[in-house]
This record gives C-alpha cells, sequence and structure tokens, in this order.
C-alpha cells in the first residue's frame, strides 16, 4: 500500500509537469490525468482570462482583496479549508502607510490512510507588477503567434494559479486528492519579496515532506531546483540645492553623484559568477532650474551564493556620509531538499529520485527532465521554503508589458 500510495501521489508531480516535452513513455495513470486536464482546456483558458483582466499589482490592495475570494472559492470547492487572511503593514521606503495584501491559506487532509499520508506544499502569487496605472491591462491573443496569449501576469503567475488549480482538479476526478495532505499558499506581496508574508511560507515549508512553486519555467523548459539569492535596496544621496542663475557653484546635485554611484553599481555585475545588479528606478530633483539636493535609486541584486550577496551589499554601503542604504537582502539563494530535509546537491539530477517519489514514477521524471536547471535571475517563493521543484506555464517577457504564456501549455500539448 505505503508504494502505491508514493506511486500515485507523484501524479501531482507529473500534473505539474504536464508541458513537458515527451521524453518518456506514460503510463495509464499519467495518461488519465492528461486526458482530465485536455478535457477542461477551454475553461483553464477562459478562467485565465478573467483573472488576468482583474488588475491585482503589488500596491493594488483592493482588486488583490477583491481578486483572493475567487481563488479561495476555487479550493473551497475542492475540499479545502480555506482562510483569507488581511495583509500586514510593512515598512517600506518612499511608501506611507504600506501594507500587504490578503494571503489565502488552504488546507485538506487525506481522507485515504491519513496516518501514512505525505504533506505537499504548493505555492503562488496573486500580484503582479502591474499597477492600475499601467497601460498594460488586458488579456488578448496574440496577434503574430497562434495559440499564445499576452496580459499582466498571464504567465507570472495567474497562468501558474491556473494550472495549479486544475492539477489539484485532475487528482479529484481520478481519486488521488483523498490521499495526501495539501496545504496552498497563495500570497500578495511576493513581487516586492514576500516581506510580510515570508515567515508564514516559511513555516508552513517545515512541515511539508515536498513542496512546488506554480512560477513559470525556465525559458528551456526545465524543471528549476535551486533558485537565486535575492536582494533589493534603496540608495538616497543628499546633496546641497542651490538655484542655478545665482548660485549653482554652490550646489552639490545629487543627481550627479547618484550617477556616478549607478556607473559603479553595474560594473559589479559579473555573469559569470553568477551576480547581476539592475538599477531598475532613478528619481530626484524638484525644478529643472534648482541643483537636485535629493536624489534615489532602486537597486535589484539576484546572486548564487550567500557570501557573493554579502560581499555586493558591502560594496553598495561604502561612501561617504551623503547617502542612505536602505532595505537590503531579501533572502539568499535556496536550494531544493529532499524529503527527509537534507540539502540537495546543486544541480544534480539523480536528487530527485530522492524525493518522494519513488519506484518507476521517479525515473520517468528523472528521465524526462534530464537536466534539473538552477533557476538562475528568478527568485520566487522557493527562496523560502527549499524544498521546491516546479514545472509551469512557460514563455518569454516575464514583467515586460508583451508578457506572453502559451495557451496549450495549461494542457500539455508541446
Amino acid at each position: 500500500m505505503r508504494g502505491r500510495l508514493g506511486s500515485r501521489i507523484g501524479a501531482l508531480a507529473l500534473a505539474a509537469l504536464l508541458a513537458a516535452p515527451a521524453r518518456a513513455e506514460l503510463d495509464a495513470e499519467d495518461v488519465e490525468i492528461r486526458v482530465l486536464l485536455a478535457e477542461q482546456q477551454a475553461e483553464m483558458e477562459t478562467l485565465l482570462a478573467d483573472w488576468v483582466d482583474r488588475n491585482t499589482g503589488t500596491w493594488n490592495t483592493a482588486g488583490l482583496e477583491a481578486f483572493a475570494p475567487l481563488v479561495a472559492e476555487q479550493l473551497t470547492a475542492l475540499g479545502f479549508e480555506v482562510s483569507v487572511e488581511p495583509g500586514v503593514p510593512l515598512e517600506y521606503p518612499g511608501r506611507k502607510d504600506a501594507r500587504t495584501g490578503p494571503l489565502i491559506v488552504a488546507q485538506r487532509k487525506a481522507q485515504i490512510a491519513p496516518e501514512r499520508a505525505r504533506h505537499f506544499l504548493l505555492v503562488g502569487h496573486a500580484d503582479s507588477v502591474f499597477e492600475p496605472d499601467a497601460a498594460f491591462q488586458k488579456f488578448s491573443p496574440d496577434p503574430l503567434r497562434p495559440r499564445r496569449a499576452l496580459g499582466p501576469g498571464v504567465i507570472d503567475m495567474k497562468g501558474g494559479l491556473v494550472v495549479m488549480l486544475y492539477a489539484l482538479r485532475a487528482l479529484a476526478g481520478s481519486g488521488d486528492l483523498a490521499r495526501a495532505d495539501y496545504t496552498v499558499l497563495v500570497n500578495s506581496d511576493e513581487e516586492i519579496g514576500s516581506l510580510g508574508s515570508r515567515p508564514r511560507i516559511e513555516a508552513e515549508a517545515k512541515r511539508a515532506q515536498i513542496g512546488f512553486v506554480f512560477e513559470p519555467s525556465p525559458e528551456n523548459g526545465e524543471m528549476a531546483r535551486s533558485r537565486s539569492g535575492v536582494g533589493q535596496f534603496q540608495l538616497s544621496v543628499e546633496g546641497v540645492a542651490s538655484h542655478v542663475a545665482t548660485s549653482q557653484r554652490d550646489g552639490r546635485s545629487a543627481i550627479v553623484a547618484l550617477a556616478r554611484k549607478v556607473i559603479n553599481i553595474e560594473s559589479l555585475t559579473d555573469y559569470e559568477r553568477g551576480v547581476i545588479l539592475n538599477v531598475g528606478t532613478i528619481s530626484g530633483g524638484t525644478k529643472r532650474n534648482i541643483v537636485p539636493a535629493h536624489a534615489e535609486a532602486w537597486i535589484d541584486l539576484r546572486y548564487d551564493e550567500l557570501a557573493q550577496g554579502q560581499e555586493v551589499q558591502r560594496e553598495l554601503e561604502r561612501g561617504r556620509g551623503n547617502q542612505r542604504l536602505a532595505l537590503g537582502h531579501a533572502a539568499p539563494a535556496a536550494e531544493a531538499r529532499d524529503a527527509r530535509g537534507r540539502e540537495a546537491p546543486r544541480r544534480s539530477p539523480p536528487g530527485l529520485g530522492r524525493a518522494a517519489l519513488p519506484g518507476a514514477r521517479a525515473r520517468a521524471l528523472r528521465r524526462r527532465h534530464r537536466r534539473l536547471d538552477h533557476g538562475r535571475g528568478r527568485p520566487s517563493h522557493a527562496r523560502f521554503d527549499g524544498r521546491a521543484w516546479r514545472r509551469c506555464p512557460h514563455g518569454r517577457g516575464v514583467h515586460r508589458a508583451s508578457q506572453p504564456v502559451r495557451a496549450r501549455d495549461a494542457r500539455g500539448a508541446r
């Protein structure tokens, strides 16, 4: 019974992996899952379009609060006990009275052999980088690429939420949903580093044996089993204001000082070592004829090893007393762990076979994903749960105004 249980629970992994290339023979159980999902393809696309059309920018609290019950309703229909926890206040540079959107927490206990049930953690996020004032707001078919759709958050990550939901539906249809414990977490602050929800994600990860993060897969379509570290910083520089016409020599331009620092910051990028810095926004000054007394920039950092992140932070903190660095690291790099909670070796394909997916099904997964990617540049929630393997919709242009998803990924046709 235990061997059969582990094999059948592995169907969850296969449901999440349905978009993978057909590199291995499918058994009858796999085919059953595929058929169940293929029958609901049109329904999945309709739901995705509806969700994408609802703006859920990270700072759109009203939009996130309106969206959360829609996700909760779907999970409740599958027998989950669902709570929508209110957002929490945040100290966030440049935003007064900042707070996160709600956190969706859903749990379902095994009904069959509960004493042997494994515990799955499924994680996603509702927020996107597109706020209500962004020009990119609506779901639409790609006019240049058939079977591909465009929209804000269509792949990052409302497409992932739809895949997660229909994977659970497929397991319910096959009778396997009753064979495991499930916790689903959908947060609303992932795009700013999960600053409010991180403690809850970490706590739930410690309780689970297997975790899936339903963000988009790497562009090569492989499963990611290790995640980059991420840092976010606000660099503020103070100068001395003066009027250009009468006393420019007495002024000290904060913008000029910041511009010099930006060049130095960008020069710290080292692709070979996996260290990437991006100065994403710059603001400063008040009027064209006044030497600017204040300027600030937001900096994004990605890195492979904790020591690299610490090294870059020390470099950013160097400078004179006229600059201030806020926030700091959101999270270190993370590796997938096996079911016993041990660190899995980085970029080690055989490790998947130890991950509570025994026997032939684990071997099939290894055949289908001979190289398990390190998810460079894509931090996601997997930094926190440390157990996250994922395989979801994929496409180019995450965070761009042309963010696409392949519609066929939802049911697995390639």
